[in-house]
């Protein structure tokens, strides 16, 4: 998906686990860790004024968000990224 972002940091096994899931569901996106030393891209995760820094991993497309729910499974499932993207 062309636009598709997926926002997470150094370390963190579920946002590992998206990154895997993506590639075998053949969809393509942009990862931009967080915790990057630059800070470009905690500044572009800002930018996005919706997401909650404590929903990593979360995924962002045309301005929509999709945010791992940590009060259930904590996991963004592919059931739920067909669904975000429409698919």
């Amino acid at each position: 998906m062309k636009g598709l972002i997926l926002y997470g940091k150094h370390g963190c096994g579920k946002c590992e686990n998206l990154k895997k899931r993506l590639d075998r569901m053949n969809i393509e996106y942009i990862y931009k860790d967080i915790l990057d030393p630059t800070g470009k891209n905690l500044v572009d995760f800002c930018k996005e004024e919706k997401l909650n820094p404590n929903s990593i991993p979360a995924l962002a497309y045309n301005g929509r968000y999709l945010q791992t729910d940590y009060s259930s499974t904590g996991v963004i499932t592919p059931a739920d990224i067909e669904k975000f993207l429409g698919l």
